[in-house]
């Protein structure tokens, strides 16, 4: 998929229902992220990630694996990268 700056991004398949958030590190400098409502930021448990140009992603988005839409869970950020799970 392309965001609003025709940059490619994309969630890869890491298990079963988790997936790393790609896009060119050229692109990454600005994400913004934000935790839940009325919670303490937690990384391993946030409400939304934007990327400059997104895509804004929160928890109850969708995202694709193919044709098939899939909701996101939860988000959450690891030491190496942006992750969301989705069923």
């Amino acid at each position: 998929m392309k965001n609003r700056y025709c940059v490619e991004y994309s969630f890869a398949k890491v298990e079963d229902s988790l997936y790393q958030f790609h896009i060119p590190e050229s692109e990454t400098s600005l994400i913004r992220v934000g935790g839940r409502e009325e919670a303490e930021i937690n990384m391993e448990d946030l409400g939304f990630f934007d990327s400059s140009g997104g895509p804004f992603v929160e928890v109850g988005s969708k995202i694709y694996e193919g044709c098939n839409a899939l909701t996101v869970t939860r988000i959450m950020i690891r030491g190496d990268g942006l992750f969301v799970e989705a069923e």
